[in-house]
């Protein structure tokens, strides 16, 4: 405001109005290119869940399969050496 040096109130004002317009201008920039980057990154992660998913849904990994037998009573550790 000191380097316009508005004539009177009205000027002021006006001033004071278009500099207030720019900062939000730049505010709003920089909440966009946030938010773009909050969206890009959200989409890679769908991008990449999308191309995994199919390998985690045709089969049960290996240590889930072998986690169950352990589990199995039949199939104890203990029921095997009884035998």
């Amino acid at each position: 405001m000191h380097k316009v040096k508005p004539a009177d109130a009205i000027e002021a004002i006006w001033a004071k109005d278009v500099v207030d317009l720019i900062w939000e201008a730049k505010r709003l920039r920089r909440c966009l290119r946030r938010w773009r980057r909050e969206i890009l990154a959200q989409g890679h992660l769908h991008a990449l869940a999308s191309l995994f998913e199919p390998t985690y849904k045709a089969d049960k990994p290996k240590w889930q399969l072998r986690h169950h037998t352990l589990r199995d009573p039949g199939h104890e550790a203990g029921a095997r050496v009884a035998e």
